[in-house]
């Protein structure tokens, strides 16, 4: 595999970056930050279903403020693989999270995993939703772990980039209110947050 590092912009603040391959996700997370120390936004975009291979332990991104995280494949993976790299991130504000679902069932029951701490996030946008046993899990783990969250976004249209990074937005997925009602039910009382307000839209934000 190769190797890369960024040792020439230790101040480097935004970057966009788009790679495939298994070894990629684990290699990046562990090695980009100890060169990247000062990025305050990061857009990964890859091809290749990236969950099963991020690290259980990554290095600290101690200054990331926003994570876009777009994965181009379908999966029913378990969505809540992303927790380490929510836990490097100790002062993330905004996450917006891509993984395209082949299938909608609902989930039955409460997610059962322990709740972290994030004190920080204020936005998850959780795109492409199609209403995944695996969403609502990620969905109900956020919630019960973001003491200050303001706004929690399942997004049934998700953007994606070309390799220029121009964006293309996709609508493939439409959801009546009948399904939006039964989602707000499940995640009722779930947030910590005082101030959480759950949204089950079409359209993405705009930060």
């Amino acid at each position: 595999m190769m190797t890369y590092s960024l040792p020439f912009a230790p101040k480097l603040a935004v970057m966009a970056i788009s790679f495939n391959g298994r070894g990629t996700v684990p290699y990046f997370f562990r090695e980009v930050a100890k060169d990247c120390g000062q990025l305050t936004s990061l857009m990964i975009q890859t091809e290749t279903d990236t969950l099963p291979y991020i690290p259980a332990k990554a290095n600290t991104f101690s200054q990331l403020r926003s994570l876009y995280l777009l994965t181009m494949v379908d999966t029913t993976s378990d969505l809540l693989g992303v927790r380490p790299i929510l836990a490097a991130c100790p002062l993330l504000e905004y996450f917006r999270l891509l993984v395209r679902g082949p299938i909608a069932k609902p989930r039955d029951g409460k997610c059962a995993i322990a709740a972290g701490r994030h004190a920080h996030l204020k936005l998850m946008e959780l795109q492409g939703f199609r209403w995944l046993r695996n969403e609502i899990e990620l969905a109900s783990y956020v919630l019960r772990s973001a003491s200050t969250l303001e706004r929690l976004c399942l997004v049934t249209s998700y953007t994606c980039f070309l390799s220029n990074f121009k964006r293309i937005h996709h609508q493939d997925y439409v959801m009546n209110d009948d399904k939006r009602q039964l989602i707000y039910k499940e995640l009722e009382g779930q947030a910590i947050s005082s101030n959480a307000v759950v949204n089950v839209q079409a359209q993405m934000l705009i930060i």
